[in-house]
């Protein structure tokens, strides 16, 4: 792992510490990247919205029966 940093950091012509920051920078983009892909494929994104729509509505209901 070091010598990516050392690539970076030689590259950009910058610190280590900058090279530190900007790899991570870019592994955590990735990993974003990543995430939404895999959450868009399994519809997860879709599901959670749903499921918060079904709640609303059940709250809904729960609510009109305490009124009555």
């Amino acid at each position: 792992m070091k010598l990516i940093f050392d690539m970076v950091s030689e590259a950009f012509n910058v610190s280590s510490e900058v090279g530190i920051i900007i790899v991570f920078s870019f592994f955590l983009l990735i990993f974003l990247l990543i995430r939404e892909f895999i959450t868009w494929y399994y519809k997860i994104n879709k599901a959670i919205k749903v499921q918060e729509e079904r709640n609303r509505i059940l709250e809904e209901i729960l609510t009109t029966l305490q009124e009555k």
